[in-house]
């Protein structure tokens, strides 16, 4: 038995939050998926029968977890509450340098201009990570200063080491900062969920909640596999009561 065209909906199709009070839209990009759980919680009226003679509802909620392959920064910020501005801290992974067979023993990174953070130091040449220290060079171990001049033991000397730290990018880019505030009433979203329309006889359907709250965010990288971002939200009544809008389009 087949499933008839106007009931069956196939595809990821969209998300989208806008702040109800107003302000930027919460992007969510590549989604992956969207799951939304609508809880009841049933009272049975029994007596002395074994089954129930009518139901009452109880508690209910309505939680939802979003699903990305990637999220804006910014729309962190607007989700969770945090604040962003213009500005990124990149990352230099394996930048290869040979450290003098004479004089100072020292190499300066590439990014010395903005240079922010040192990430660690690895030895290629002796195969191993190198010990960053604010006292006495030794045999193994580096200093740096906040200009990016790396300075090494003389019996590291002429040995090939690679640089991983970070540097300030000021004109693109967003960095998002979420901080420990008091506590408070949380920013309310307005979320629209869309199937998509894969078929030409088929159907849309709307979803929309007119006030969630965002929760708990989540993210996952492994090897042989893409990053999943997981932004879960759950939903209130808006100043009408309603908790939840749906139409189909066919």
């Amino acid at each position: 038995m087949g499933i008839g065209a106007d009931a069956a909906y196939y595809g990821l199709g969209y998300a989208g939050a806008t702040p109800v009070a107003g302000g930027t839209a919460v992007q969510f990009a590549l989604l992956k998926g969207v799951s939304v759980n609508h809880g009841v919680s049933l009272e049975a009226l029994r007596a002395q029968y074994k089954y129930p003679l009518a139901m009452g509802i109880g508690d209910c909620s309505i939680k939802g977890k979003i699903d990305s392959m990637t999220i804006l920064g910014g729309s962190l910020a607007v989700a969770m509450g945090g604040v962003s501005t213009v500005g990124q801290e990149m990352v230099i992974t394996g930048e290869s340098h040979t450290i003098p067979g004479s004089s100072t023993y020292t190499v300066t990174a590439t990014q010395t201009a903005t240079f922010s953070r040192d990430l660690a130091v690895y030895n290629v040449t002796e195969g191993k990570l190198m010990i960053m220290t604010t006292s006495t060079l030794a045999k193994d171990k580096y200093s740096v200063d906040s200009a990016g001049l790396y300075t090494f033991h003389e019996d590291n000397k002429s040995q090939v080491v690679q640089l991983n730290y970070s540097y300030t990018a000021a004109a693109t880019g967003l960095t998002t900062t979420i901080t420990n505030s008091i506590m408070k009433i949380a920013p309310l979203f307005r979320v629209a969920c869309v199937t998509a329309d894969t078929e030409a006889a088929g159907g849309i359907l709307y979803v929309i909640y007119p006030t969630v709250a965002f929760g708990n965010m989540s993210w996952d990288t492994k090897d042989k596999s893409w990053t999943t971002t997981n932004v879960e939200f759950e939903a209130c009544a808006d100043v009408g009561q309603s908790i939840m809008v749906t139409s189909t389009q066919l």
